[in-house]
């Protein structure tokens, strides 16, 4: 009996042993492939696969949404039609639009054509979620690239290339020669795009190329006034990602800081971005949907509005005088809502024997009487920038040598004090200084 009972003894330690063993490597040993974290060479072929070389490649990155392959070749003949074709899959909210590529052309906006090429209307097919680009009478010039667009933040789109080719009867739409289509793709480059948006007069009344200034979380305003304004729309798009954000006085961006600032009566189609953020730095389009598109382009460039007190980082004064420090604002496109004054960490605008006075761009701080109280770090922080700080030092006026960086206001005296606060010259000679200017 006592050997069965060892024997099971042994057994069930063995069990447990064993058990305890197979917890321990279990979860130890996770899936690592499930959660394993990006290696440095994994965050850089990312970059290299989101460069703009392979924008057509990679464009369809979110999975699920479109059923219409990126890159799609579509062939078409010389006044036949051409369906490009895009279905989507997942399609609750944003609006879907086609944008031509090359000159950045909005094209269509939902089911409303925005182009005045009349050749050009989607093909919706609900019930399959196709809104294919339907065009008309095909010509050489609509070979190119093709964008469909949802407008989600940040957009999602594929790109559909349509290739034309020539019909039987080719003397009616001779190719261009080679010379032409060099001269016409040198002028038509992005490095051109700036010089040459505004190559119709009269059209604008602001300037192509026009920038603008911000502070990150300010206000901009990129103007858009137009002269001659019968027909078409006005859209903004964003040039660096081709970003559609505005057509006619509808935002059509999910960003809600965007929208579009119209007077009536002078033709202004601003374009307003709120809360500046230093991404929104770049160039936007102001087009108009003529056929072909006529744009400007306004350049918005962000700073970074920064205080600065005149006299930083110390500052010395006799106690009894009074202390001024002056804040000013630098990189500031728009005055502060306000401005605090702190001694330490306590704000001293309303304190008794304070004075603050403020103007657009700058604000004045004065302290009368001042004392060994008032030593100390002094910081200016505006609404809308980047605080700074000055440390004051109340210097005794008779104990305590007279430090090159006084305050200026309290630099002048007698010439009998700047002889006694002389210290290179001799003793003897300040006191027969000083007796000689008591005798007179």
């Amino acid at each position: 009996m006592g050997g069965r009972k060892m024997d099971m003894s042994s057994t069930s330690l063995y069990i447990i042993v064993f058990t305890l063993i197979f917890h321990l490597v279990v979860a130890k040993s996770p899936d690592s492939t499930l959660y394993r974290p990006k290696r440095s060479y994994d965050v850089r072929h990312r970059s290299k696969e989101n460069s703009p070389d392979n924008a057509l490649k990679h464009a369809n990155d979110r999975p699920g949404i479109f059923a219409t392959d990126n890159s799609t070749v579509i062939l078409a003949q010389i006044g036949g039609t051409a369906t490009l074709p895009c279905v989507v899959r997942k399609f609750n909210t944003g609006v879907i639009s086609w944008i031509r590529k090359d000159d950045h052309r909005l094209l269509t906006v939902g089911l409303t054509t925005y182009s005045s090429d009349g050749r050009l209307l989607v093909e919706h097919v609900r019930h399959l979620q196709n809104w294919g680009l339907l065009i008309k009478h095909v010509q050489p010039s609509d070979a190119g690239i093709y964008e469909c667009q949802i407008s989600t933040h940040p957009p999602t789109s594929i790109f559909v290339i349509l290739k034309v080719t020539e019909s039987p009867d080719s003397t009616l739409y001779r190719p261009k020669r080679s010379y032409d289509v060099r001269h016409r793709s040198k002028e038509n480059s992005p490095d051109n795009a700036l010089k040459h948006a505004n190559d119709r007069p009269g059209i604008f009344a602001t300037d192509n190329s026009t920038v603008i200034l911000a502070q990150i979380g300010g206000t901009a305003t990129l103007p858009c006034v137009v002269r001659k304004f019968n027909t078409g729309v006005i859209s903004w798009i964003r040039k660096d990602d081709h970003r559609l954000l505005t057509v006619g006085l509808t935002t059509y961006s999910s960003d809600g800081r965007l929208l579009v600032e119209h007077v009536r009566h002078l033709q202004n189609w601003g374009l307003l971005i709120k809360h500046v953020q230093p991404s929104d730095a770049g160039i936007y389009e102001c087009q108009i949907s003529t056929h072909p598109p006529t744009s400007i382009f306004v350049i918005l460039k962000v700073t970074e509005a920064v205080a600065e007190i005149l006299g930083a980082p110390d500052l010395h004064i006799r106690a009894g005088s009074t202390l001024r420090l002056v804040c000013s604002l630098k990189h500031s496109t728009e005055p502060p809502s306000y401005v605090f004054w702190y001694h330490e960490r306590h704000m001293i605008n309303y304190d008794a024997g304070v004075l603050v006075l403020d103007d657009r761009s700058s604000s004045v701080l004065l302290l009368h009487e001042t004392d060994k109280s008032h030593n100390g770090n002094y910081t200016c922080s505006p609404s809308n920038a980047v605080p700074a700080s000055i440390n004051v030092h109340v210097l005794n006026a008779t104990a305590e040598e007279k430090p090159a960086a006084m305050q200026h206001a309290n630099t002048s005296t007698s010439s009998s004090t700047c002889i006694v606060f002389n210290f290179s010259v001799p003793v003897s000679l300040t006191v027969l200084v000083l007796q000689s200017a008591w005798e007179r």
